[in-house]
């Protein structure tokens, strides 16, 4: 994957006017907010909350983050099944945490590179997961002045209405002045949040945070055009100057590199 030249930058974006940008893992760490939503929602179900973050502590150790598999775990390590009625209802216990207005953080860099680019381009965010849910983080987050949109896709379809599901994008592109191909799509699951953007005709930048930064992924067409270690080099993308230096960025890889923006040849 060859790097982006400094001066290619403005260029190759020059026709963007419009940014939509995924909440979950792009925005902030989903983790700050998913592990104290499972002691929540396991000491409503009568479980040792102490015990669960012993468990929870156990899990990421192993696996590095708590994705979907972490209901399986607490459930039998509290000798519970993991059955489908069971897991949903620990997760419907988990998407009633509500956590304190303003006790979430976006990642670092992040608020100014937003506050900063709000200036020139139209911004949107994206949300997908229980709605209640995700307004409660983006209040705890804080972050709703910088967004002239914001859309959850879940208010369509519950969970059917996700990317790779089209409607929530268009759903949201349909609010904005911006045109689909003068948009930029700001995700980080090679396997579920590009294809769409693209058949669409947006272009399509894949933030290497959260639980899919080291996923692998080829060159097809779900795969991002661009790659960036943060949200917070998306002012780097554009070709600012002004971009805030975050320091070391995940690369494709899995090796780190210091600042990574990179450009795939096909994009």
């Amino acid at each position: 994957m060859d790097g982006l030249r400094a001066q290619d930058r403005p260029a190759r974006l020059e026709h963007i006017t419009g940014v939509i940008l995924l909440l979950d893992d792009v925005i902030y760490d989903r983790q700050d907010w998913l592990i104290p939503a499972l002691c929540f929602a396991a000491s409503k179900l009568g479980m040792d909350p102490d015990r669960v973050a012993v468990v929870i502590n156990e899990y990421t150790a192993v696996h590095g983050f708590a994705d979907s598999g972490i209901y399986n775990h607490i459930l039998l390590s509290f000798g519970q099944s993991d059955s489908v009625m069971n897991i949903r209802a620990f997760n419907a216990w988990v998407n009633r945490y509500k956590p304190t207005p303003g006790s979430l953080y976006m990642h670092p860099g992040v608020p100014d590179a937003l506050s900063f680019l709000k200036n020139s381009y139209e911004l949107a965010l994206m949300a997908q997961g229980a709605v209640e849910s995700q307004k409660a983080l983006i209040t705890a987050l804080d972050c709703t002045r910088n967004f002239n949109q914001i859309c959850f896709s879940d208010e369509i379809d519950g969970i059917k209405s996700r990317l790779p599901d089209e409607r929530g994008l268009r759903s949201l592109i349909n609010r904005m002045y911006s045109k689909p191909g003068d948009i930029l799509f700001v995700g980080n699951n090679p396997r579920r949040h590009f294809a769409t953007p693209r058949r669409v005709g947006c272009t399509t930048v894949r933030c290497l945070t959260g639980e899919y930064g080291r996923l692998d992924s080829s060159s097809t067409d779900s795969t991002a055009q661009y790659s960036i270690s943060s949200a917070a080099r998306l002012p780097a993308l554009f070709g600012q100057n002004q971009a805030i230096d975050t320091g070391f960025g995940i690369g494709v890889s899995g090796s780190l590199q210091h600042g990574s923006l990179d450009h795939k040849a096909h994009a």
